[in-house]
């Protein structure tokens, strides 16, 4: 018990928290969602091939797809740490704080891009910085009629009309929700993550579910998946 203790406390002092992914941003923020007990969602930069990216192909994958030229692009890995703001994190302020905290820290993982923080209630978005008149995917306002569909229904309806208002294409990616009940959707004009997140409230019937917009490189679309706080389903 007493080694237990010691070991919480441990945990609470530590002076920062570190991810070393391949998406450190997205890994940092698992980290801070488990941390907080909130969700947080994340969007993936449009990586560019070959500037972004970097070849992950061993000799075996290449025997077994019988190209020896076969070259498998993945974002860069990086080590992104970011120093602990406070020694609690609970309040709205302090999660705000370290969540900007690993923003901030961001460009000491010597990747080109940058991302921003937004907030809608109870909910955190991180996103690529755009440049001057653009929107991040999960941004784009949309509109869809109000409809009840089944919950994988809903969500590749929402993704289609997204694909189409923001000229990049974006598909549904692991979702364990094709046995979950019919959801109720609709939107005038709002950004695609409010609409997401209404639905996703529909299906858990609770605060704890955040998606992560990955973008693929080579094929240049954007899979979303959804995920339990600080891990996936």
């Amino acid at each position: 018990m007493l080694l237990l203790a010691f070991a919480l406390l441990f945990v609470q002092e530590a002076p920062s928290f570190a991810a070393t992914d391949h998406r450190p941003m997205a890994a940092m923020l698992d980290k801070l969602e488990a941390q907080f007990g909130v969700p947080i969602h994340y969007e993936d930069p449009r990586f560019v091939e070959g500037r972004d990216t970097e070849d992950v192909a061993t000799e075996e994958i290449r025997v077994r797809v019988k190209d020896t030229s076969f070259k498998l692009n993945v974002p860069k890995r990086a080590q992104l740490t970011v120093p602990r703001t406070s020694s609690s994190s609970l309040s709205e302020a302090e999660r705000t704080n370290q969540i900007q905290a690993a923003i901030d820290a961001y460009p000491s993982t010597g990747l080109l891009h940058e991302f921003v923080l937004e907030r809608n209630r109870q909910s955190y978005f991180v996103g690529p910085r755009s440049g001057a008149g653009q929107l991040n995917v999960m941004s784009t306002p949309i509109s869809i009629p109000l409809q009840q569909r089944s919950a994988i229904e809903a969500l590749a309806l929402l993704f289609d009309v997204l694909s189409r208002e923001a000229g990049v294409k974006v598909v549904v990616g692991q979702a364990g929700y094709y046995l979950a009940p019919a959801v109720t959707i609709g939107a005038q004009n709002e950004p695609a993550r409010n609409v997401l997140i209404r639905v996703l409230g529909q299906i858990d019937g609770s605060n704890n579910q955040s998606y992560r917009a990955l973008y693929d490189p080579k094929l240049r679309y954007y899979m979303v998946n959804f995920q339990s706080i600080g891990g996936m389903l």
